[in-house]
């Protein structure tokens, strides 16, 4: 759990770093790794073993701090690190507010304000914190109404995230709503159905059918477009699917769409879809066997077409947002260590956006679920550079063998090494001997240490 509305903060930062370090820290290395001065780092402390001291008992966790040694930091191996993020996100001004604004009780700023004790210019910080985390999914906050205001997708999309992340299976958030009533709910749709779901995706459905039911009681309807109410699984209309857990189509097919979209385990078979969206897909998979010269085999074809239907229905439902967690997380690891593949796929998409079909419209988010679907269909290394090596190794036949598989693994993303048996033939050499050569030469170890790996990766020619 990392609710994106608090993990920024200090404390929230503090406490993962310790926790991800398991022995004491010195200050100073505290100060480097969270970027703020010493008596912040001092202060934070305190205030973390404040709090874990009224919620923990000894046992379970604890903070020790020594002006020689630093923070050291403690957990119970069955404690999860969750249980203290709940308690200091609970206690976040943004996170009140969003859940204010869900509750739908207060009317405006000042009501907010007063009710939790936070002065007008300490909360216009907060607000303006606020807004820059909804222009993730185009929308804002309005402080006259006390509400988030924009395309109703999108807001209810932005309180899923909000709640999930923050709270997922650790706590009931929702105190207008018997948990028991709604997971009754669930459970009595699933069995109607004949639909077996494990229950952490039960819990998913029940989470977007309370913020669904509750936007609905304030007033808000979902507005979808003909394409998206196209849609079908298993050779029915989705909201035939969603029934009776929501009635309405509009409601129940944007129902349908959050479990396709967000629940493991929730596709049910294959999805038809309108043609504006089969189009994207087949346009965007041909696309890419040009590219990559290579064509997918009939049962991969269907396959991949069925996923990219998904992601693209996505588009026309969330035109943007949906990526908090994976946008700083998972996108930002493919770029690290498959930077050619995302260069190559976003150069790709944004081809196919320019066509002004709505389905490639939410650029982010297709991108993130392309890379490791392509990964998964395709050879990328194919349309790398062709780098000849020639080892020259005083190893045995089973060492150079297992390092010819992990020359060519660490280096998928950047060349297609392909071993040639004469040097004269070669790009590279890499050997442990001490020989002179006129091609560019890698000495190396062995075994190999980290030195040798990073001369390897970061080799040019």
């Amino acid at each position: 759990m990392q609710p994106f509305m608090s993990r920024n903060t200090i404390n929230v930062k503090l406490i993962r770093y310790l926790d991800d370090q398991g022995t004491s820290v010195p200050v100073v290395q505290l100060v480097r790794a969270l970027q703020v001065d010493r008596n912040t780092v001092k202060k934070h402390i305190v205030e973390l073993q404040s709090l874990i001291q009224r919620h923990f008992s000894a046992n379970e966790m604890y903070l020790e701090y020594n002006e020689k040694t630093g923070a050291l930091f403690y957990r119970h191996p069955a404690i999860n690190l969750n249980k203290i993020m709940l308690i200091l996100t609970d206690e976040s001004v943004l996170i009140r507010l969003v859940k204010s604004t869900f509750d739908g009780e207060l009317h405006n700023l000042g009501e907010f304000n007063d009710l939790n004790f936070v002065s007008d210019s300490t909360v216009k910080r907060y607000v303006k914190d606020l807004q820059s985390h909804l222009a993730l999914f185009g929308i804002r906050y309005s402080s006259s109404s006390h509400e988030l205001v924009g395309d109703e997708a999108l807001v209810r999309l932005c309180y899923y995230r909000v709640y999930w992340e923050t709270y997922s299976h650790f706590e009931w958030p929702f105190p207008k709503f018997s948990s028991a009533y709604v997971m009754k709910k669930v459970k009595g749709w699933l069995t109607k159905k004949r639909i077996h779901l494990e229950e952490t995706t039960q819990l998913q459905i029940a989470y977007w059918w309370v913020i669904n039911t509750q936007r609905q009681r304030q007033g808000h309807q979902i507005e979808l477009s003909k394409e998206i109410l196209e849609i079908r699984l298993n050779d029915q209309p989705i909201y035939h699917w969603m029934l009776p857990l929501v009635t309405g189509i509009q409601e129940a097919t944007f129902l349908g769409y959050c479990g396709l979209f967000f629940c493991t385990t929730m596709h049910v078979g294959e999805v038809q879809v309108s043609n504006s969206i089969q189009m994207a897909s087949q346009q965007l998979l041909c696309v890419l066997q040009k590219r990559l010269q290579q064509e997918l085999n009939n049962d991969d074809t269907k396959n991949m077409l069925n996923q990219l239907n998904i992601i693209h229905s996505y588009s026309m439902v969330f035109p943007v947002g949906g990526l908090i967690l994976e946008r700083d997380t998972l996108l930002q690891a493919m770029k690290l260590e498959r930077p050619r593949v995302v260069e190559e796929l976003t150069e790709t998409l944004e081809k196919l956006q320019k066509t002004g079909n709505l389905a490639f419209q939410n650029q982010e988010y297709l991108l993130t679920n392309l890379v490791p679907l392509v990964l998964g269909y395709f050879d990328m290394s194919l349309m790398n550079p062709v780098l000849h090596v020639f080892l020259a190794l005083d190893s045995s036949p089973a060492y150079r063998f297992w390092f010819q598989q992990e020359l060519q693994k660490n280096l998928i993303d950047q060349y297609r090494v392909i071993f040639v048996k004469k040097i004269i033939e070669c790009d590279l050499v890499v050997s442990n001997l001490d020989i002179s050569v006129k091609q560019p030469m890698v000495s190396i170890n062995v075994p190999l240490n980290k030195r040798d790996w990073e001369n390897l990766k970061t080799f040019q020619f």
